[in-house]
C-alpha cells in the first residue's frame, strides 16, 4: 500500500513497531545505516525508495519511561504485549506527522485495524503497581484509540482485513471498551478489502445506546471496499498458465478412473461419483493408495482454522483414487499431524510465493471454517489457470471471483468469554461433512456438473463459465481471465480511492467552513 501510494505521487509515511535489533538487521542488510535518524526518542527514521519509515522501538524506552521487562524467548522484545508507553510513543509520533498544514489540507493515517486491537498492558513494572485508574485506563486502551486520538478530526482511516479482530460482531474478538468505541466513531472512513467486510461492519456495526446487530448507527463512518489489488497484492504480470502442465495429467488420471470404473462394472459414467458411507471403501472409510496416475491439489496454508482435520479426511478417504494433497505447513503441529495422517501428504515449507507450490498440481482447495477477508491464494491460483474449490464463507467466494464452486462449511464456533466478548481461545471446530467435500471435489476434477448429492449445497460454475462442457476447464480458462482483468483494473480502483479520500475531505472541509 505504501509504495503504491508514494509510487502515485503522495507524500508516503509508515509508523511501525519493531526491536532495536531488527532495525539494525534490516538497515545493515539494505546499506540504510548511514541513513538512519534517532531525532525523535525511542524512534528511528530513514527513507527507502520514495517511502518515509519511522520505526518506534519496543525495547528501547523514551525519556522518563521505565525499561521494559525482557522477553526469555525474545530478549530483543518486551514482553507480555504492547505496553500504553509504546503506545503513547506511537500516537505522538503520528501527531508530528500529521499537525502541519491547515486542518482541511491535513494528511490521511491509515490504521491497519488488526493486531492494534489488543488491550495494552501497564507500563509500570508489578514492583510499582500502578493505581487502579491506570490500571483500568491501560486495560481499556489500545494502540487503535491511541493513534485515532492522536489524528486530526476525521483524518484517521481503519483498514480492515480480518473481522476476527474486530470490537462487533458474532465473529469480533476484540475488547468492547469505552476508548476502543470511541475510537471506532471517531474515524473518518473504514477501507475494507472486500464487499464481506464491508457487509459485516454495516450488519453488526451497533446503534447509539444500543447493542450490536441491530443495524447502522448515525455514527458509523463511510465504508469504502479497496481491492487487494489496488496495492499490488498479487505482483507484476505476466503469471504464467499452469494449467498447460496440469491439463495433460489430469487427462491421464481421468482415464484411469474411467478405467477402474469399468472394471468394477459401474460404467464410465460413475468414474467420478462417488458411493455411500455405507458402500465400502467409499464416502466415510478411508481408502488404500492407488496405483497408476495421481493428480494433486495444493492446500496453502493448513491451519485447524483454515480445514486441517476437512484436508485429512480428505486425503485418507482418496488416496485410493490417486489424489494426493500438496499442504504448506509452517506450525510443528500442523506438520506433524499431517505426516502421521495415514495418507501420501506431500508437506511444503511456506514459500516466498505460490508458484513452486502450485506447479504441477491440478487444482487449489480452499476449506477454511473461520471467516477470511478475502483468501489472496484464491485469486493467485486463478491468476496462473488453475480452479479452486472454496468454502462458502467470508470473502473466499468474492476472491474466486463468482467462479469458483463454494461447498458449505459448519463454521468456528467462538463462544461468549466472561465479559461476553467472543473469546478466541475458547474457539471449537465442528463436524464437517466431508462427504459433500469429496463429491464436489471429484465431479469437479472429472469435469463434470456438480453431482446430484452435492446439488444444492455447492455454488458457483456460473455466468460466462457456463458455455464450456467441461467445469473443469470452464474454472481455469474463465477463472484465470476474470483474474487477469480484477489485476489489470489496479490503477482504476486506486483512482476511485483517491477520489473517495477528495469526497470525504470535501465533506470534511464544509462542516469546518
Amino acid at each position: 500500500m505504501a509504495s503504491t501510494l508514494a509510487s502515485a505521487g503522495h507524500d508516503t509515511h509508515v509508523v511501525s513497531l519493531a526491536s532495536r535489533g531488527k532495525v539494525l538487521l534490516h538497515a545493515g542488510t539494505q546499506g540504510l545505516l548511514p541513513q538512519l535518524s534517532f531525532a525523535r526518542p525511542g524512534v528511528v527514521s530513514w527513507a527507502e525508495g520514495r517511502v518515509r519509515h519511522h520505526v518506534v522501538l519496543t525495547d528501547q524506552p523514551g525519556p522518563s519511561e521505565p525499561a521494559p521487562a525482557a522477553d526469555p524467548a525474545d530478549p530483543g522484545a518486551a514482553a507480555g504485549g504492547l505496553t500504553a508507553a509504546v503506545a503513547a510513543r506511537v500516537a505522538a509520533c503520528v501527531r508530528d506527522l500529521t499537525a502541519c498544514g491547515s486542518p482541511a489540507a491535513r494528511a490521511w493515517v491509515i490504521l491497519d485495524a488488526d493486531e492494534s486491537q489488543k488491550p495494552l498492558r501497564p507500563t509500570a513494572p508489578a514492583a510499582s503497581a500502578p493505581t487502579s485508574s491506570t490500571s483500568a485506563s491501560a486495560s481499556s486502551a489500545s494502540l487503535f484509540s491511541h493513534v485515532v486520538s492522536a489524528c486530526p478530526p476525521g483524518r484517521c482511516l481503519a483498514l480492515v482485513q480480518n473481522v476476527h479482530f474486530l470490537p462487533l460482531g458474532p465473529s469480533g474478538s476484540g475488547a468492547r471498551s469505552g476508548p476502543q468505541r470511541e475510537a471506532w466513531r471517531g474515524l473518518g472512513g473504514v477501507v475494507a478489502v472486500s464487499g464481506f467486510v464491508e457487509g459485516y461492519l454495516r450488519e453488526h456495526w451497533p446503534r447509539e445506546g444500543q447493542e450490536e446487530g441491530e443495524g447502522q448507527g448515525p455514527f458509523m463512518p463511510d465504508i469504502r471496499v479497496v481491492p487487494l489489488a489496488a496495492w499490488g497484492a498479487f505482483g507484476e504480470g505476466p503469471f504464467p498458465d499452469l494449467a498447460a502442465t496440469a491439463r495433460p495429467l489430469l487427462h491421464a488420471w481421468r482415464e484411469a478412473q474411467r478405467g477402474r470404473a469399468e472394471a468394477a462394472g459401474q460404467g464410465p459414467a460413475s468414474a467420478g461419483a462417488s458411493r455411500g458411507p455405507d458402500e465400502g471403501t467409499g464416502a466415510g472409510a478411508p481408502s488404500s493408495p492407488a496405483s497408476g496416475p495421481c493428480v494433486q491439489l495444493a492446500v496453502l496454508k493448513v491451519t485447524p482454522e483454515k480445514g486441517l482435520a476437512l484436508v485429512l479426511e480428505l486425503a485418507r478417504r482418496l488416496q485410493g483414487r490417486g489424489v494426493r494433497f500438496r499442504c504448506v505447513a509452517g506450525d510443528p503441529a500442523v506438520f506433524t499431524a499431517l505426516r502421521s495422517c495415514g495418507a501420501p501428504v506431500a508437506l511444503v515449507e511456506p514459500q516466498p510465493g505460490v508458484e513452486p507450490v502450485l506447479r504441477g498440481c491440478v487444482g487449489v482447495l480452499a476449506p477454511s471454517l473461520w471467516l477470511e477477508a478475502w483468501g489472496m491464494v484464491v485469486t493467485e491460483a486463478l491468476l496462473r489457470g488453475l480452479p479452486v474449490l472454496v468454502s462458502d464463507l467470508g470473502g473466499l467466494p468474492e476472491a474466486g471471483l463468482g467462479l469458483c464452486p463454494a461447498v458449505p462449511v459448519s463454521p468456528i464456533e467462538i463462544p461468549p468469554g466472561p465479559d461476553g466478548v467472543p473469546d478466541w481461545a475458547a474457539r471449537r471446530y465442528p463436524a464437517q461433512d466431508v462427504g459433500a467435500w469429496e463429491e464436489a471435489l471429484l465431479s469437479l476434477l472429472m469435469g463434470g456438473d456438480i453431482s446430484a448429492r452435492a446439488a444444492d449445497s455447492v455454488q458457483g460454475l456460473g455466468g460466462d463459465a457456463a458455455g464450456m462442457e467441461d467445469a473443469w476447464e470452464r474454472v481455469s480458462v474463465c477463472g484465470r481471465q476474470a483474474a487477469q482483468v480484477h489485476v489489470a483494473r489496479r490503477q482504476e480502483y486506486l483512482n476511485e480511492f483517491v477520489e473517495w479520500l477528495g469526497g470525504l475531505a470535501a465533506a470534511q472541509a464544509k462542516q469546518l467552513s
